[in-house]
């Protein structure tokens, strides 16, 4: 017999006599009940906490590996887009496009957190697991989750017992230095009915990239600071109130980029570029069970300032010759965002043939964005008074703000109906109404219009009804097929003014673009249908799991961002289509009592559906920043008290824009990726060692294109170098 078929016949024997099965994994996307994600009909992927901290990871870049289909488009810590299934149209635009709105939903608990190209930088250590849902989630979760949604469940208090652990990471990054963290909580019964739990992360992650002109070295370091802060409270057995505060700081030196025409790891900028991310959450959950089913009320309350300094030298050199080269410039963009909402779900008992969901959902949100990019001795060398020109201050080249007033409202409802005991029929719809007000003011060179500030109040509103079909039949015991047929949406907006008029910035632009009048004031919600057929199985009594999903996804009037190169504004249209379809497997293996195996692949195909004449398009061509393949390979090994983890991970390749005939078209090179740890444990004490990028491989994360022409090449961002380190932690 061939070496290979007797290798493969001992691990099916040593399956069939192992003493474990794999552990059930338990969910609750579906917002109905506990489920088996086994049993869910849908294509839901787990992430544990455990899992990335033996490897040294803390964040979401760390958790997409592990996710078929999802990709991240990351410019450092708290700045990435996550993409799912192909739907995306490029880089999220964080600098010109405020109303640019996200395609994968992001949740806390029941909060919504997505804000496009500000993903927050949570630690997992305060995390219970992390659910992402992949395909449309428009029923159950509303808006922005065209593409899906990321779910992280918190811990919540133990009424019973009282632990806690301390846990303390250092590491070192090749090219960079050392890094450290952190990490506490406690668990404290308050007499029988409540229960409290504190948890706190505090670090540094060192930076790898220098910056060629103001000496700084190691300047994209990061600084990551989270504690929360959570009470349970059960009066009865039917009653459960929950209230909780989560306070996160994010401080960097700067971004994960480089230029292209510098020297391997190097950065230019005569100012400071840092990014910062202060977010504070208030949650208030209540739950009633009554004999009919169970009452939910959640009140969230986000408050968040995030933003960035951008280099603006390059932009000052470029469009103001007369101006020293370089000249120092700093282009600060902030944003303030208040948020409320209100989410009331009540599900009925789950043990009928027929169960349901119903819920309303509101959300208010007020955002402020200021913008001002200053460079000194502007105002003497081009003879100009910036301030009288609308300016917030003197050498201001462009001074902006904008602010936001939005609200949504919808009702949402799922009903399953158990027709026989192997065959069950869901079907849900949500109904929406949105309305949003945006208010503009640019003065100033760079945004006034006819020697004037420029200034837009603009409404926008959309309502409409979201559906959802999902049939799932038992084929046997261990066998499940599924069918879901559903669709997503995502809201329009209003463009910021694009000056068109004396002198003539923009109008040049314009008129070669087809909008000689100018650019358009408002664009409209776009939208898409996602049909999937799956399957969930199990075999070897359990030790076996097997799943995989085929889709296709027909996404119309896509928003697309129509770019304007000589006067680098831009403005969004609703333009062509664009079709995706692939299949996704994801398969685990207790080979032995020791030894467990798990992998997952996919492969997209996502592209546009017809020629999008705005963005340079063709009929066929590829999705920006979508791989056709993505893949890992999982190993988890127990020795007596060790356990060693290994991961291997594939990112394929894939373009910064459609066509690749396209003067900004840049190609990401896909890379692989080696994880490795070893952990003891002993009594209540834990230390590991650990591994990330063992092969030292260069990552390329995202690359924003020189469309200036001013800069030393690309800005190219990297995920993290080779990182080594140990990790102790006391449990109690």
């Amino acid at each position: 017999m061939d070496n290979r078929y007797a290798l493969i016949a001992l691990l099916l024997l040593g399956a069939a006599h192992a003493d474990d099965t794999l552990d059930p994994i338990v969910i609750t996307s579906s917002r109905q009940a506990d489920q088996n994600i086994q049993l869910a009909p849908t294509a839901v992927t787990v992430v544990s906490p455990e899992t990335i901290d033996r490897a040294g990871g803390t964040s979401l870049q760390d958790i997409a590996p592990y996710v078929p289909s999802l990709s991240l488009e990351q410019g450092g810590p708290g700045l990435g887009k996550i993409d799912i299934r192909g739907v995306t149209t490029g880089a999220a635009d964080i600098l010109n496009n405020l109303e640019d709105r996200p395609l994968v939903g992001v949740y806390i608990d029941d909060t919504p957190m997505a804000m496009q190209g500000f993903n927050p930088n949570l630690n997992v250590l305060d995390i219970e697991r992390v659910e992402v849902l992949r395909g449309p989630q428009g029923t159950l979760y509303g808006a922005s989750s065209m593409g899906g949604t990321v779910r992280y469940i918190t811990r919540k208090p133990d009424l019973v017992s009282v632990f806690g652990s301390e846990e303390v990471v250092v590491s070192d990054t090749q090219g960079g230095g050392l890094n450290y963290g952190v990490r506490t909580d406690l668990n404290v019964p308050l007499g029988s009915k409540a229960a409290m739990l504190v948890t706190g992360y505090t670090g540094r992650d060192s930076g790898w990239i220098n910056n060629a002109q103001d000496g700084q070295t190691h300047s994209n370091w990061d600084r990551p600071d989270q504690a929360r802060f959570a009470l349970r409270f059960q009066p009865t057995h039917e009653l459960t109130l929950d209230a909780s505060a989560l306070l996160e700081k994010l401080s960097t030196g700067a971004a994960n980029y480089t230029f292209s025409g510098l020297p391997k790891n190097q950065f230019a900028s005569l100012t400071p570029t840092p990014i910062n991310d202060d977010m504070r959450i208030y949650n208030f959950t209540g739950e009633y069970l009554s004999g009919v089913g169970r009452f939910i009320s959640s009140t969230s309350l986000v408050n968040r300032a995030t933003g960035f300094n951008d280099s603006g030298q390059y932009f000052t050199s470029a469009f103001y010759p007369s101006m020293p080269n370089p000249s120092p410039a700093t282009y600060a963009n902030q944003n303030a965002v208040t948020q409320f909402s209100q989410e009331i779900r009540f599900v009925s008992m789950q043990d009928r043939a027929i169960k349901w969901t119903l819920g309303s959902f509101f959300n208010h949100l007020v955002r402020h964005n200021y913008q001002d990019d200053n460079s000194p001795g502007f105002d003497s060398i081009e003879g100009v008074n910036s301030v009288q020109l609308g300016a917030f201050r003197p050498n201001s080249i462009f001074s902006g703000n904008e602010d936001i007033w939005e609200h949504d409202f919808g009702l949402f409802g799922e009903t399953t109906w158990d027709i026989t005991n192997r065959l069950r029929v869901t079907g849900g719809a949500r109904y929406f109404d949105w309305h949003q007000t945006f208010g503009v003011y640019f003065a100033g060179m760079g945004g006034d219009v006819n020697g004037a500030p420029s200034t837009l109040a603009q409404s926008a509103n959309a309502n409409g009804v979201d559906p959802k079909l999902n049939v799932r039949y038992e084929l046997s015991d261990t066998t499940m097929i599924f069918a879901e047929a559903a669709k997503g949406f995502r809201y329009g907006g209003v463009n910021q003014p694009v000056p068109n008029g004396p002198p003539p910035l923009c109008h040049n632009d314009l008129v070669s673009s087809g909008f000689p009048n100018g650019a358009p004031v408002n664009y409209g919600p776009d939208s898409l249908w996602s049909y999937s057929l799956g399957e969930k199985s199990s075999f070897a009594e359990d030790r076996i799991h097997f799943n995989a999903t085929a889709f296709l996804i027909k996404w119309s009037n896509v928003q697309t961002e129509h770019y304007l190169p000589i006067c680098s504004y831009a403005f969004t249209e609703n333009a062509g289509q664009v079709q995706s379809t692939g299949y996704e497997l994801e398969a685990a293996y207790k080979v032995t009592h020791a030894l467990t195996v798990s992998a997952n692949g996919s492969y997209t195909h996502a592209v546009s559906n017809g020629p999008i004449p705005n963005i340079g398009a063709q009929s066929g061509e590829q999705t920006p920043y979508v791989p056709h393949y993505l893949g890992s390979l999982n190993a988890d090994y127990h020795l007596g008290k060790m356990r060693y983890t290994a991961e291997y991970q594939y990112h394929g390749s894939s373009g910064t824009r459609f066509n690749p005939s396209d003067p900004e078209f840049r190609s990401l090179p896909s890379y692989s990726n080696v994880n490795l740890a070893a952990t003891l444990t002993q009594n209540s004490w834990e230390i590991g060692l650990f591994a990330r990028n063992l092969l030292n491989t260069s990552q390329v994360t995202m690359i924003l294109p020189d469309v200036l022409g001013s800069q030393p090449g690309d800005e190219v961002a990297f995920a993290r170098p080779r990182t080594v380190g140990v990790r102790t932690v006391y449990r109690f």
